[in-house]
């Protein structure tokens, strides 16, 4: 059996992989045929799992002053954010906004760091926030999502937020969009979901040797990858200008 075999990408020329690699390779390429198709069904259909009542009472009890931001358009959400340390380093720098970090981990955000003024985390349900937030027409300036979990396998793909039924009411929020990611397939699945909602899409990786990793990771899923000498992927995406999808009651 030979040790290398050669597969074509749509974007290149011929590729020379390992069989490990080129099962990854093969596998990507029909996980993408996939997500075009669910992306077409959760497009027409809101999503309609009932709201927790924690991440509702957690809502509401910040529904002014995150209703205050969206008026001014200085909202910056945090989703995912683990132990906050990506919330305050946006809240440095994005100093005239609100940043939003949200967590479902008690345990995560037990250990943020003291937070700036114009930084706000809460302990939330993100599918739930989402569609709280667009509930309230609350919309915000940029959103990021650092470092989320791949669930590499493919049976698991549905829990992957690009091919969730909620994530078309999630991209409503926010007119750009970063992801960054360890995995360059999860990069390309979600630029190819975007790029079927009309996104504008660039990936690129990211400069970041171990020498600002200390002071310069978003968070420390981003250090510790870094420090492993991994090669990380952001993808920052933009709304198209068009009209939305309405999506049926």
């Amino acid at each position: 059996m030979p040790e290398r075999v050669s597969v074509r990408d749509a974007e290149s020329d011929d590729l020379v992989l390992s069989l490990k690699e080129a099962t990854v390779f093969h596998q990507a390429a029909a996980d993408e045929v996939r997500l075009r198709a669910l992306w077409s069904k959760h497009v027409l259909h809101s999503y309609r799992k009932p709201i927790s009542d924690h991440t509702r009472d957690v809502f509401n009890r910040h529904a002014r002053r995150l209703k205050e931001a969206s008026d001014r358009q200085s909202m910056i959400l945090d989703s995912g954010c683990g132990t906050a340390r990506s919330t305050r380093m946006l809240a440095e720098r994005f100093a005239d906004c609100l940043v939003v970090g949200v967590d479902r981990s008690a345990a995560r955000l037990s250990s943020a760091p003291n937070l700036p003024d114009n930084a706000l985390c809460l302990r939330a349900e993100l599918s739930d926030f989402w569609r709280l937030c667009h509930e309230h027409s609350l919309r915000f300036r940029k959103h990021f999502v650092l470092y989320p979990n791949p669930y590499p396998k493919s049976e698991h793909l549905l829990r992957r937020w690009h091919a969730h039924p909620v994530f078309s009411t999630m991209l409503d929020l926010s007119a750009e969009l970063e992801l960054r990611t360890n995995m360059p397939w999860y990069a390309r699945e979600w630029s190819c979901v975007l790029s079927c909602a009309g996104w504008t899409t660039k990936s690129a990786t990211l400069d970041l040797n171990a020498d600002i990793l200390d002071h310069e990771a978003m968070s420390a899923f981003e250090r510790k990858y870094g420090m492993d000498g991994q090669t990380l992927w952001q993808v920052v995406a933009h709304e198209p200008v068009r009209a939305k999808l309405g999506k049926n009651p």
